[in-house]
């Protein structure tokens, strides 16, 4: 299997290229990268083996790849994607200073297109895939394994979220077995009225959680605006904290302070999700679930209103696996039974 990371500024011409790679047995997407910075995040935790790259990006970007693929010990074939108008000389200088095995030009019209993919299909016949068995021991450098069960998801968005989360919620099965923890970024009065939405759309129960509730499976827990959120054991139970403590990243409630007690409690248990919003909010407190050995989900950039949160999380290299909204509760469901 080839993994294949793709860095494009256009979003149209990286669904082009993922729904292609999509339909070939033989390659994995690891990836998709808007900038040269989100493009370094994954080459250092996904290892792809190979690179698509947009010439186009900053030069800056562009220069900050080429150290990396300097510095990582994995090999990575570069295939430098040019501007529709050809190489530019500072474009040819890049590709040369990336090592890149072949160049492509950006396709303009269908026909263009057709041929293009026809020449990557040829490219990626070239390249041969990870030969050791699969296993702990060919892991590749930085990646992890994915963890066992899961009994709890922790949910942190904030710009697009209720629309996002409307999305995704009511697709949940009834018997997901395990709570749901939402922050959503939104003053008091307001997350009421959210959660009685969700409720009435989804199978699941949801409400605006309250100060003490236990956590129980097939429920799904809001944070009420105006306050904090947490999670706390006592006496063998898990239960819901409220408290008036400072706003964290101008939040409150703020996801990282919410994730951060996941990570306390449940350990590599939780299930992290990261999804639409403005900012950083999140991307501590998922990088202390991710060092405890919990798996994390990042909502894709075509499908946030505003790639800000998730963005963050990614480059801070704290995201498992980047899905699409209407693909994030298939994975949610497939991570909490999955059994190891």
């Amino acid at each position: 299997m080839k993994r294949v990371l793709i860095a494009d500024g256009s979003v149209a011409f990286r669904k082009l290229l993922a729904d292609h790679l999509h339909g070939r047995p033989d390659v994995e997407l690891a990836g998709r990268a808007s900038t040269g910075r989100l493009a370094l995040a994954q080459l250092r935790f996904k290892r792809p083996e190979i690179l698509m790259l947009a010439l186009d990006l900053a030069e800056l970007d562009l220069k900050e790849v080429g150290a990396a693929l300097a510095e990582g010990g994995t090999p990575v074939k570069v295939v430098a994607v040019a501007a529709q108008d050809g190489l530019t000389p500072a474009q040819s200088a890049a590709a040369r200073s990336l090592g890149a095995a072949e160049v492509l030009a950006r396709p303009k019209t269908a026909p263009e297109e057709a041929r293009f993919l026809e020449r990557l299909d040829r490219i990626l016949g070239t390249v041969a895939g990870p030969t050791r068995a699969p296993g702990p021991a060919s892991t590749p450098a930085g990646a992890r394994p994915a963890p066992g069960p899961v009994s709890v998801v922790a949910i942190g968005l904030s710009t697009g979220g209720p629309h996002a989360l409307m999305a995704l919620i009511p697709k949940l099965p009834k018997d997901l077995g395990v709570p749901v923890l939402i922050v959503q970024h939104m003053p008091s009065g307001f997350t009421t009225n959210l959660a009685a939405s969700l409720d009435r759309a989804s199978a699941l129960q949801v409400t605006e959680a309250k100060d003490g509730d236990p956590l129980e499976g097939n429920r799904v827990y809001l944070a009420p605006g105006g306050l904090q959120m947490k999670v706390v054991r006592a006496g063998g139970a898990v239960r819901v904290a409220l408290v008036d403590d400072p706003p964290e990243n101008h939040c409150r409630p703020a996801a990282d302070y919410m994730f951060r007690s996941v990570a306390d409690v449940y350990g590599q248990r939780g299930l992290g999700v990261i999804m639409t919003g403005m900012g950083e909010d999140g991307a501590k407190g998922l990088g202390a679930m991710h060092r405890s050995g919990a798996w994390v989900l990042g909502q894709d950039q075509a499908s946030c209103t505003v790639y800000g949160m998730p963005m963050r999380a990614a480059e801070a290299g704290v995201v498992d696996q980047v899905v699409s909204l209407n693909d994030m509760a298939e994975q949610i469901v497939r991570r909490v039974r999955r059994r190891a």
